[in-house]
C-alpha cells in the first residue's frame, strides 16, 4: 500500500462553507459532475466524483467516493432551501489502497446519493445542489434539476421514491423489504415509464444473482441466474445511467458464470469492455468480471 499525502489522509472536515468555485488544498481539486443533471423523479441519482491533480508532480489519493466509506462527505440543498449533510445508512470498514494520479490527470468514481439514513433524498421535483468535501477540499456546487414524472407515470415515480423502495435499490435486495420487492416487480412489469422499469429490473436482477440468507428465518437464498439474466437483458434495452448500465453488465457476467455458460459470459465481458473502454469509473468492476471468468475457466 502506498502512503497517502497528508492532505488527503486527515479526518474529514465537516461544516465548511460551500464555495462557488472548486477550492484547492495543495495540488488536488475535488470535483463533482453528473451524467444526467436533469433526472426524472424516481431515477436513482448517482454523481461522479473526482480527485484531480492540478499540480506538477504525481500524487497518491484514496479513490473512496461512496458516502458509506466516510472519506468524502456530501451536503445537499433541497428545493425548499433546506441544506442537509448526507448521512449514509452505514459506514464501511476495511483497508484501502491509494492510486497514483499524474499531473493533469484525475481519478474518478461514482457516489450513490439517492438514499440516506433519513430516507429518499431526491423525493420531489425541483432544483437541488450537491457539494462534496474531503479533508479540507470543497467541490464546486453541482446543480441538479429533478423533473416531474411524465404523463401517465406519476404513480410509478411515487413508488420509486418510497423510502423502502430506495433502500432496496441501494442494497440491491433485502429479505426484510418484501413490500419494496413487490412494488419493484410491479414497476418492472409496466410500461408507463420504460426507464424507471429499467432501473427496477436492474436492481431485481442483481438481487436474483446475489443469493444470501434470510436472517429472519435463517434460510439460505440460492442465486437465481436464469431470472437475473432475463431481467438484466431487458434492463439494458433502455438508456440507464452509466453506473447502472455498468452494473447490469457486471451482474450479467456473474449470472452467466453461475449458470455455467462461459461463452456468453465472455461475450458479455467483450461488450462491457467495448462500452466502457475509456471509463476509469468502472475499471475495477471490469477487472473483477474478468477474474471471475478466468477463475471459472480453470
Amino acid at each position: 500500500m502506498r502512503a497517502v499525502r497528508s492532505i488527503l489522509a486527515g479526518t474529514l472536515i465537516l461544516g465548511c462553507a460551500a464555495s462557488s468555485a472548486a477550492q484547492r488544498a495543495g495540488d488536488i481539486e475535488l470535483r463533482l459532475s453528473a451524467d444526467r443533471t436533469s433526472p426524472t423523479l424516481g431515477e436513482p441519482v448517482v454523481v461522479t466524483v473526482a480527485f484531480a491533480n492540478v499540480g506538477a508532480t504525481e500524487v497518491d489519493v484514496y479513490p473512496l467516493f461512496e458516502p458509506t466509506y466516510g472519506f468524502v462527505s456530501y451536503e445537499i440543498t433541497h428545493p425548499d432551501g433546506r441544506r442537509e449533510p448526507f448521512q449514509p445508512m452505514w459506514l464501511d470498514e476495511g483497508v484501502a489502497s491509494t492510486v497514483a494520479v499524474a499531473p493533469g490527470a484525475e481519478v474518478r468514481g461514482f457516489a450513490r446519493l439517492f438514499r440516506s439514513s433519513a430516507g429518499t433524498v431526491f423525493d420531489v421535483p425541483g432544483d437541488y445542489t450537491v457539494v462534496a468535501r474531503s479533508a479540507g477540499l470543497v467541490s464546486a456546487p453541482l446543480a441538479l434539476r429533478v423533473e416531474p414524472a411524465p404523463a401517465g407515470a406519476a404513480d410509478t415515480a411515487r413508488t420509486m421514491v418510497r423510502d423502502d423502495v430506495t433502500e432496496f435499490l441501494f442494497l440491491e435486495g433485502g429479505a426484510h423489504l418484501a413490500a419494496a420487492r413487490a412494488a419493484l416487480e410491479t414497476v418492472a412489469r409496466q410500461s408507463a415509464s420504460p426507464v424507471l422499469a429499467g432501473y427496477a429490473r436492474c436492481c431485481l436482477g442483481a438481487s436474483a444473482a446475489a443469493g444470501g440468507r434470510d436472517f429472519a428465518t435463517g434460510q439460505a437464498i440460492e442465486p437465481r441466474p436464469g431470472e437475473s439474466i432475463r431481467l438484466l437483458q431487458r434492463a439494458t434495452a433502455v438508456p440507464l445511467t452509466p453506473y447502472y448500465e455498468a452494473r447490469a453488465h457486471q451482474v450479467l457476467i456473474r449470472a452467466f458464470v453461475q449458470s455455467g455458460d462461459l461463452p456468453r459470459a465472455r461475450a458479455e465481458l467483450s461488450r462491457f469492455d467495448a462500452r466502457f473502454a475509456d471509463d476509469d469509473r468502472v475499471r475495477f468492476q471490469r477487472t473483477v468480471s474478468r477474474r471471475l471468468i478466468e477463475k471459472a475457466g480453470r
